[in-house]
Order: structure tokens, then sequence, then C-alpha cells
């Protein structure tokens, strides 16, 4: 089961770049310091039917090894 600490909404934005196109979101400060992210942290992606999840790689990692 997931521990939820909060709910926090955040913007997609669309970047244009000359080849393609790129999406970025801006994740709030108290969630990077919680997470002791830095730029460039990498960020796992899990893509459920119904939500998108986002798992700093080393914690994902963690929780693999656990199993």
């Amino acid at each position: 089961m997931l521990k939820l600490n909060s709910i926090i909404i955040v913007r997609v934005q669309e970047i244009n770049t000359y080849k393609y196109k790129q999406y970025m979101i801006t994740l709030p400060q108290k969630i990077v310091k919680r997470h002791n992210l830095q730029k460039g942290s990498e960020l796992a992606v899990l893509d459920g039917e119904n939500y998108v999840m986002l798992i700093p790689v080393e914690k994902l990692r963690e929780m693999i090894s656990i199993v």
C-alpha cells in the first residue's frame, strides 16, 4: 500500500526544440528537499492505467533489491 504525504498539482509545459518537442514539470521545493533531489537526479516514470508515478531511481533500485 502506498503512503501518501500530500497531493500537489503541477502543470506540464511544452518546450519546442529544433528537432522535437519536450515536456517539463516543475517540482515544488519541499518535495525536492524531502527526497534529496539535485540537478541531474533521475526519476523513474511509472505509467499506470489511471496514474503516473515518479520515483527516484535510487529508491526504485532499493525497492527492487528487497523483493
